[in-house]
């Protein structure tokens, strides 16, 4: 059985026990398979870690995981906010600067999402707010606003914007774009499977945001239909969560060797913890059940576009 396989049959598995049982005997005595099959179990787990799922119904266009069911505003009280001015406007949680905070849509391990009005543009934007624990950690937050530095630079139709970068607030934050919408993954779940036309469109779109990061030296490293937002009423592409994205060149920061991404839609050479470029998009990008389908030799792409 390859690592691949073992992997998804592990994730089956209901309890710890079952786990072990099952990896001693599919990895028969071979250590290292069963490391880098570990390897993925955790990576799976920690998916989350830097914010991947966008919440349902009005989708923020951020590089964040969301870890299940994001909280509506009514639940703030709940949440671990930062610290915020009070705020006079009815339905407003308070102020962070001048952008008055209407509700938490995500919260994960690296921050807080939020709705929030601009009142100095007069818009709804989304406020990404690193949280207290890591901002208190140098590296994290070097790491946080060189990664919003890069992304800033990338300017595409199909690229989450960034707005503005506040690496002088405490904690510090990310201003950015706010889109109506749904994510691939969830136009998937509620459709059912894409048209071909509807295939081919949103496959081109994705890879001309990814193309404009690329040319940056930015690599998304978790190129998933989670992260993939559809701008509601145009379905317009908006790549989402390059919370995971860095630098061709950046391993000063970044410990070699570490694993992260989704598992399900990582490139060999990211699930083995090896150094990754813009291929390894590239390979996630491509539908593995639609190989067939994008090389057939007779197919006749502006026909199916105009289907």
């Amino acid at each position: 059985m390859t690592e691949e396989t073992i992997f998804a049959a592990a994730l089956e598995k209901e309890t710890a026990g079952e786990l072990r049982a099952f990896l001693d005997e599919a990895c028969a005595g071979d250590a290292d398979l069963h490391a880098r099959v570990e390897a993925l179990l955790k990576a799976s787990a920690d998916a989350g870690s830097f914010f991947e799922h966008p919440p349902a119904g009005l989708v923020a266009t951020v590089d964040a995981d969301l870890d299940g069911t994001p909280p509506s505003a009514g639940d703030s009280k709940n949440i671990s906010l930062p610290e915020l001015e009070p705020c006079t406007t009815p339905g407003r949680i308070g102020k962070l600067g001048p952008y008055e905070i209407i509700e938490v849509i995500g919260q994960g391990g690296f921050g807080l999402v939020l709705r929030a009005f601009d009142t100095k543009l007069h818009r709804i934007v989304a406020v990404k707010v690193l949280s207290r624990e890591l901002a208190e950690n140098p590296m994290a937050v070097t790491r946080f606003l060189r990664e919003a530095k890069r992304m800033a630079a990338v300017v595409h139709d199909h690229v989450v914007t960034i707005h503005v970068i506040e690496d002088s607030a405490k904690p510090p934050y990310l201003v950015m774009q706010f889109i109506e919408g749904q994510s691939l993954q969830q136009r998937i779940e509620r459709g059912g499977a894409l048209r071909p036309a509807e295939i081919l469109r949103i496959g081109m779109q994705i890879a001309e945001g990814l193309a404009a990061a690329h040319k940056h030296g930015v690599i998304h490293r978790d190129v998933k239909p989670g992260n993939i937002l559809l701008e509601n009423g145009v379905e317009r592409v908006k790549i989402a969560d390059f919370g995971l994205a860095r630098a061709a060149d950046d391993v000063d920061i970044t410990r070699s060797g570490q694993i992260t991404g989704t598992p399900q839609y990582m490139s060999p050479e990211q699930a083995q913890g090896e150094p990754v470029d813009q291929r390894s998009d590239l390979f996630s990008l491509r539908p593995p059940d639609l190989a067939e389908f994008a090389l057939a030799p007779s197919l006749d792409w502006r026909a199916v576009l105009r289907r």
